[in-house]
């Protein structure tokens, strides 16, 4: 296969990711099958060995049987194995960065924030079954070796689970959401698969699901955790507070005197008030740039282009011994300069001063191998400079930006 082509595509050849994105993300499950090379992935092939990955993992491992569940050490987890248990092997992408270079392109393509993906080993011996569950991410389950029989139903019972849960009863966190008893065995219109080597199931968040292993077993799983937007709107509330020397006040009065405690009763509709206030204000804009973990007047839509009146270039010079990256801006009379630059924000620099038409700050997060804050920082200092100009509707601009939008 191409390793061109994107990451859903190298998962669902011939699908494509714009059918997989319209057809089946994020709440509709596909079973994929075909030939394991044809994604392209390094260190495949080495991640069958079960003693070489529980030798590389430095974390806790947990065991699944019929019984339940058991954390376990990587040095005690092989005996786990060998009495029946299926193993769940985490973050494995910690110890193979290279990995990574699958994830963050996968992250770009579901529309997720970025670090919202890592990867997992499952293993599981021949008739080893991991009881009926649902998990709060989305999973990519790629068969290794073996054949493992799946069991599918849709969760009409928990609607966007906060956490994974098992056939046990309800947790702290599912129970102040989930009022009626989950039930315990598979429903038996459930969808039934086999999957063999190089297979890929992709599981939708809150899904039911039960697995038992024909053969020993292993495979390799994105799961994609993306947070709530009730994670996000309540960081966002949390950062408003913060600027407010009232909520940051300690927690006093709560006991004693009735006269104290109504003291406090009004002081705290007092600030409550100012949270409508906060709330208000808030917008959609500012979600989404808190979502990427961007400042909020740094909108994955904003435009950007070069200042037509000033040059840009990057240099490279030899300064006391050591090279350091220098960002030289021409045509103003003050001669400003970003130096001293990291390497990763020079590169950034390079592919903007080389950019014909506007852009956005989007686009270079989709584009990029780099973390937000890099971008954002780097996009800053040459606004800062006049290296670049924000675009907007008044400007002259609008035509090229409407282009660039289509493309």
């Amino acid at each position: 296969m191409n390793r061109g082509q994107s990451c859903l595509e190298r998962l669902f050849y011939p699908i494509d990711s714009g059918e997989f994105l319209a057809k089946f993300w994020p709440s509709r499950p596909l079973l994929w099958r075909g030939a394991l090379d044809r994604i392209g992935l390094p260190y495949l092939t080495q991640l069958t060995d079960l003693k070489a990955i529980l030798a590389m993992s430095r974390g806790p491992v947990k065991g699944w049987n019929q019984a339940g569940s058991v954390n376990s050490s990587p040095e005690r987890a092989l005996g786990l194995y060998e009495t029946g248990h299926a193993l769940y092997v985490p973050r494995i992408d910690r110890y193979l960065p290279e990995l990574g270079e699958f994830l963050r392109p996968l992250e770009r393509e579901l529309g997720v924030p970025r670090h919202s993906a890592h990867c997992s080993i499952f293993a599981a011996a021949a008739n080893s079954v991991i009881p009926m569950h649902f998990d709060m991410d989305f999973g990519f389950n790629i068969l290794l070796r073996g054949r493992k029989i799946w069991k599918l139903a849709p969760n009409e019972h928990v609607l966007n689970p906060l956490v994974s849960h098992d056939t046990s009863r309800p947790g702290p966190d599912l129970q102040p959401y989930v009022k009626e008893t989950l039930p315990q065995t598979m429903p038996k219109n459930c969808s039934t698969d086999e999957a063999g080597p190089g297979d890929v199931y992709f599981l939708p968040r809150g899904y039911w699901h039960e697995t038992k292993a024909v053969e020993d077993c292993i495979a390799l799983e994105f799961a994609v955790t993306p947070g709530t937007w009730l994670d996000v709107v309540l960081d966002e509330i949390r950062a408003k507070l913060l600027l407010r020397v009232d909520w940051r006040e300690s927690v006093l009065g709560v006991r004693g005197t009735p006269t104290t405690i109504c003291h406090t009763f009004e002081s705290l509709r007092e600030m409550l008030a100012g949270i409508s206030e906060d709330i208000n204000t808030m917008t959609a804009e500012d979600l989404v740039a808190r979502a990427n973990h961007v400042p909020r007047d740094f909108s994955p839509l904003t435009w950007f282009r070069r200042n037509p009146d000033k040059a840009m270039t990057v240099e490279i010079p030899e300064i006391r011994g050591r090279s350091q990256s220098v960002v030289k801006v021409f045509g103003h009379e003050d001669g400003l300069f970003v130096s001293d630059i990291t390497e990763e924000s020079a590169s950034l620099c390079r592919r903007i001063s080389e950019e014909p038409g506007p852009f956005t700050l989007g686009g270079l997060l989709d584009e990029l191998d780099l973390e937000p804050q890099t971008i954002v920082q780097v996009i800053g200092a040459l606004e800062e400079i006049g290296a670049i100009i924000r675009c907007d509707s008044t400007t002259t601009y609008t035509g090229e930006i409407a282009d660039a939008a289509q493309a």
